[in-house]
């Protein structure tokens, strides 16, 4: 965990301990920690060698790959999050899943090798009730905070990418941002999330917001690309 969470004693009250407001992000302790390890993180980049990696998978392939393509009747916006009627027309104005939900919907894909039975629509809720949907985006702290303390999953933001390859060893997937055009066919200029669940000769094995299965891409190429990671598991 952060040492600036824990300075802020957030473990001690449950309650309140996911709540984290967009106030909270802009928290100067907070930001400068975390532009501290992304800086760490692009050095080891330059710094990086796989050649003693071996093959090693997490535990399963998910049950489920959630795509938000599949998801344009699912209400996401920065006050709730609900699936429309059938045949109900979507607000004006409004964003759903399929607009802007690839944390959720790569996170959820995640959750799904540690817990089950967890819905798009009740994570979605979780998210905007908790206060992360902001401006139309999903706060990056919800990584840092509302995983491990509502779901019990620890994360780690990662500081070297040889951390990647040593959280697989432990069945642990890494949940990246990358460029959102990098893997997609998309004009959007802001980042995806994608899942890293294995590496195999000299390729990692992902998840992405637009396929339904697994795909593989070289682990050289991938590295570069990634601008935030985080380490998940129990």
């Amino acid at each position: 965990m952060l040492k600036s969470l824990r300075e802020r004693d957030l473990w001690y009250n449950e309650e309140e301990s996911c709540k984290w407001t967009e106030e909270d992000c802009r928290n100067e302790a907070y930001k400068k920690e975390v532009k501290e390890i992304i800086k760490k993180f692009k050095e080891s980049i330059t710094k990086c060698n796989t050649n003693l990696w071996e093959n090693v998978l997490t535990q399963v392939v998910p049950e489920k790959i959630y795509l938000p393509k599949d998801y344009s009747n699912l209400i996401f916006s920065n006050e709730e999050c609900y699936t429309l009627k059938e045949d109900a027309k979507k607000p004006e104005g409004v964003l759903t899943m399929a607009d802007g939900g690839t944390i959720p919907c790569v996170m959820l894909s995640i959750l799904n090798l540690f817990i089950k039975n967890i819905s798009l629509e009740e994570f979605g809720k979780t998210i905007v009730e908790n206060g992360y949907r902001v401006d139309d985006q999903v706060l990056h702290s919800v990584m840092d905070v509302l995983i491990p303390y509502k779901f019990r999953l620890q994360t780690y933001l990662i500081q070297d990418v040889q951390e990647i390859y040593l959280g697989l060893k432990k069945n642990r997937p890494t949940l990246a941002l990358v460029p959102a055009d990098y893997l997609s066919k998309t004009d959007e200029k802001n980042e995806q999330a994608i899942a890293i669940i294995g590496y195999i000769d000299e390729k990692f094995i992902l998840i992405t917001p637009s396929e339904k299965t697994i795909i593989t891409r070289k682990a050289e190429e991938i590295i570069p690309q990634i601008q935030k990671a985080w380490i998940i598991g129990i």
